[in-house]
């Protein structure tokens, strides 16, 4: 049973990245290579898919293929037929993964060294430098898109329980849930994670083997690494091109945001006299939706909005306590930083279990009392996801002090507690948009507090949960558009917080060298 569900999510996973690396491929090469036109709304429209919670992306596909939507595939049928399940979740997951790995590999177009592709350029052509020159020294950059796909999809059941698909992480929180787990379902996660850990590293080996890397040289003049380099293109190949790179951005970004839209305005009218059912959209029901589900919710969304910011609070300062720890002793940091890449492949609902063992106790009663009437549950399981995320914000935040200010600071007499101290104020504002994305992370994580929310808090990650199970139509279009509309917005948040200020900085910096 458990060898049919490992192979199950690896089936699941290959299908998925089938599915999303050529579309990646094309939409980074486009939007980072040529001059295609509104390559920067596309960016937009990118980093805002990246805040949108895998329930939501859930909800929006089901609202086009399941029981209410206009491709009517229900959750039994799925199961039903076979394939229809397998492929549902591949579709929805490969939506959710297609934003990151597009930037994953934008990332490594903006950053590697662009020289040895210029002078492939001028020799032979684009398509051959992009396959010759372009993708081997992508690989790097492609394994770490990999690996990033890979823990989203193995550290969540959303899906995978939303159409009774059998895989790892869906069993075991099967099984966790009736209190059935033995030592078997226990190693199991660990398992998978190390069989994802070893194909994508033999993936590597083989790719770095057989694809040979043009050699960097390390004198290359820091003006021309810097520099953006653009393809030039015939107007008529950039037509074809670019229209397909916008298509591949439509159909996984803005249709499943018009399914919500669909089916949040869709008014059905039953013809008892002609048998049969009339539909029609209409703007009053889409916007009576939209009102009405910020009330109706009112305490789902308010629950989620406390749990953030409780959460968030805590795991950023822990972070920026240990930041003052590791900075003593190196063993310390490289030990916390196996630790972290161990707890990115650990699945949601084993969170859940490890939480309930530690803190689900008589003795001593205090832990028991905090776990049954406070949130204590649900924020220390939250600490998978968060906790490797915050330590990241925290290290680029220190990353921007340059050493040669911390030795004139050493030289002063100013204390490394001090230094630090002041360095945090200063740039207060990076650690407010670094505590939005724990905020939002909490927000739109679902798999690892399902198990160790106490009586009577339902935040509305669950209550989506619940929705997309029973097939309630509206309820849950509105919800889900909502929760877009609010990730969006902390998305922007984010950028102008952090990643802006730290983007002018390396400008900065580079037009002083």
């Amino acid at each position: 049973m458990w060898l049919k569900a490992l192979l199950n999510s690896l089936l699941i996973y290959g299908m998925v990245l089938a599915f999303v690396f050529p579309c990646a491929w094309l939409v980074s090469v486009m939007l980072m290579r040529t001059f295609l036109p509104g390559r920067r709304a596309m960016l937009v429209m990118l980093v805002s898919a990246l805040a949108t919670p895998v329930y939501v992306q859930a909800g929006a596909w089901n609202s086009m293929f399941g029981q209410f939507g206009w491709w009517t595939l229900t959750q039994v049928g799925a199961v039903q037929n076979g394939w229809g399940g397998p492929l549902a979740v591949g579709f929805i997951q490969a939506a959710y993964v297609f934003p990151w790995v597009v930037l994953t590999l934008c990332h490594g177009l903006a950053y590697m060294d662009q020289h040895a592709e210029e002078n492939a350029w001028l020799e032979t052509g684009v398509l051959s430098t992009l396959v010759r020159v372009s993708l081997p020294l992508m690989i790097p950059h492609i394994a770490l898109a990999t690996v990033l796909a890979l823990c989203l999809l193995s550290t969540d059941m959303t899906v995978t329980n939303l159409y009774r698909v059998d895989t790892i992480t869906e069993r075991f929180y099967q099984q966790a849930s009736a209190g059935e787990l033995n030592w078997t379902a226990s190693v199991m996660p660990v398992v998978q994670g190390m069989v994802l850990i070893t194909l994508v590293w033999g993936l590597y080996r083989f790719l770095s083997r057989y694809l040979k890397l043009p050699t960097r040289s390390s004198r290359v003049d820091e003006r021309k690494r810097n520099r953006e380099i653009r393809f030039t293109i015939r107007r008529s190949h950039m037509g074809v091109w670019g229209t397909l790179a916008w298509s591949v951005v439509a159909f996984w970004i803005v249709v499943p945001f018009l399914n919500l839209l669909w089916n949040a305005g869709w008014t059905a009218r039953v013809m008892p006299e002609q048998n049969r059912v009339i539909g029609s959209w209409q703007w009053t029901t889409f916007f009576n939706t939209l009102w009405q589900t910020p009330i109706e919710f009112q305490a789902e969304f308010l629950w989620s909005i406390y749990l953030g910011i409780c959460a968030a609070t805590f795991w950023l300062l822990f972070a920026l306590v240990l930041s003052f720890a590791w900075q003593r002793k190196n063993s310390i940091g490289r030990i916390g930083a196996a630790l972290l890449f161990l707890m990115v492949f650990i699945p949601g609902p084993m969170s859940g279990l490890v939480t309930i063992y530690l803190w689900n106790r008589n003795w001593p009663a205090a832990m028991g009392w905090l776990y049954d009437h406070t949130l204590v549950g649900p924020i220390f399981a939250l600490g998978v996801r968060m906790l490797p995320v915050a330590i990241l914000g925290v290290v680029l935040l220190r990353a921007r002090l340059s050493l040669a200010a911390q030795e004139i600071a050493l030289l002063d007499g100013i204390t490394n507690r001090r230094l630090w101290l002041s360095w945090y104020a200063r740039n207060f504002s990076s650690l407010l948009g670094v505590w939005f994305l724990l905020f939002l992370l909490s927000v739109a994580d679902l798999s690892a507090m399902l198990l160790v929310l106490p009586p009577g808090v339902t935040p509305i990650s669950a209550r989506v949960f619940e929705l997309l199970h029973y097939g309630v139509r509206y309820q849950e279009s509105g919800v889900c558009l909502v929760i877009s509309a609010f990730s969006v917005i902390g998305a922007g948040g984010i950028y102008f917080l952090s990643v802006r200020p730290m983007l002018r900085q390396q400008i900065i910096d580079r037009d002083l060298r």
